[in-house]
């Protein structure tokens, strides 16, 4: 397990054209050790990343992926697939991304499967833990249309 999350996170690194290996060890560590317990948490947040790069006027950008996968149906919802029109069981991975001068960092990512609340409801949490505990609010908020924009734009 702990080999699949460990390439798992390399793939949200590639988002900002990040490598794990400039990520520090310690905060690597951190990441996998909060992500195996995902399953129980909506938003995963990486501090190291909110407290050096959310400063000044940013840019928080929200998006998803669906992960289709079969065999998992105890944790996985039914998508339709937009390509084929077809349906697939799955997970969604909300991606929470900071831009700022021309550099996209992830800042953390939800889990949306069969327990968990909307994707609206993890985007959310994720904004009361970047006001609450970080003290920071983004410039600018991007998002598609899946997302409840008039909640989002209040917090």
């Amino acid at each position: 397990m702990l080999q699949a999350t460990h390439l798992f996170i390399k793939q949200i690194l590639t988002f900002g054209k990040f490598q794990s290996s400039q990520i520090p060890k310690s905060v690597l560590n951190k990441l996998l050790t909060e992500f195996t317990n995902i399953k129980n948490k909506d938003v995963i947040v990486i501090p190291e990343f909110i407290k050096k790069f959310a400063k000044g006027d940013w840019t928080l950008i929200v998006d998803e992926t669906i992960n289709g996968k079969y065999g998992l149906k105890r944790i996985t919802r039914k998508f339709k697939t937009l390509n084929n029109g077809g349906y697939c069981f799955g997970y969604k991975i909300v991606l929470f991304l900071l831009n700022k001068d021309n550099l996209t960092i992830p800042i953390g990512f939800g889990f949306y499967h069969k327990d968990s609340k909307s994707v609206n409801e993890i985007t959310l949490n994720f904004l009361k833990i970047l006001r609450n505990k970080f003290k920071v609010r983004p410039k600018i908020f991007v998002a598609d249309g899946a997302y409840d924009v008039d909640k989002l734009i209040k917090r």
